[in-house]
C-alpha cells in the first residue's frame, strides 16, 4: 500500500494539472498611444516608460519602492517593481519571463512551470471566470490588465514587463478610472 501512495499522488497531481484550469490567453489588443493626460510619472527601467496620473492626486505617498497616488473619491494608484519572489517562483526566470509565462501560452513549459502557472491562475480567479486578463500593446509597450473585485469593489492590476523587471500598477476605483490610467501608459518622449 505504501508503494502505491506516491503513484496515486502523482496521478492525482497530473489529473489536477490537466483539469485544473480552463484559462486560455486572450488575444492581444493594440491601443494607440493617445495624448498624455495628467501629471507625468516616469517609471525607471529599460523601456523609459511614463504614466499620466489622470489628474492631480490629492496625496502622493512614497515609502521604499512603493509609490501611492490618492485621488478624491477614494480612488488610488500604487506602483512598485516586482521581485521574482512575489510571483512565488524565483527559479522560473526573471519577473518579466514569469509574467509572460503566467498570462501567455504555457504548453511548451516544464511540468514544474505548468503546475506553478495553474496554481497562480487559480489563485487569481482566472480559471473560474471571476477575474479577467487582457493583454495589450500600447505605444509599443506590452501590458497585462488583470481585472477582478475585492470586497465588492473594482480592483485592477496592470503588469508591465520592462526589460527583466515588471512594473506593478494597482488601481483601486471604477473601471472608467482604470481605463484612464491604462490610457496614460506611454513611452517617455526622447529628450530634445
Amino acid at each position: 500500500m505504501k508503494r502505491l501512495l506516491p503513484l496515486a499522488l502523482l496521478l492525482i497531481s497530473a489529473n489536477a494539472l490537466a483539469q485544473g484550469c480552463d484559462y486560455r490567453p486572450a488575444p492581444q489588443q493594440t491601443l494607440a498611444g493617445g495624448k498624455l493626460a495628467g501629471l507625468p510619472l516616469v517609471l525607471a527601467g529599460k523601456e523609459k516608460l511614463q504614466l499620466g496620473l489622470v489628474e492631480q492626486p490629492e496625496l502622493l505617498l512614497h515609502s521604499g519602492d512603493l509609490l501611492i497616488a490618492r485621488y478624491p473619491g477614494g480612488h488610488n494608484i500604487a506602483h512598485h517593481v516586482m521581485t521574482a519572489q512575489e510571483l512565488g517562483s524565483a527559479n522560473l526566470g526573471t519577473p518579466a519571463q514569469q509574467v509572460r509565462l503566467l498570462f501567455g501560452d504555457d504548453s511548451a513549459a516544464t511540468l514544474e512551470a505548468r503546475e506553478w502557472v495553474t496554481s497562480m491562475r487559480q489563485a487569481m480567479d482566472l480559471c473560474s471566470g471571476k477575474a479577467s486578463l487582457t493583454p495589450y500593446r500600447i505605444d509599443g509597450i506590452e501590458l497585462f490588465a488583470w481585472r477582478t473585485s475585492q470586497d465588492g469593489k473594482p480592483y485592477q492590476v496592470f503588469f508591465i514587463p520592462d526589460g527583466e523587471q515588471v512594473h506593478y500598477l494597482e488601481v483601486r476605483g471604477p473601471a472608467a478610472f482604470a481605463d484612464q490610467v491604462l490610457a496614460g501608459v506611454h513611452r517617455r518622449p526622447p529628450k530634445r
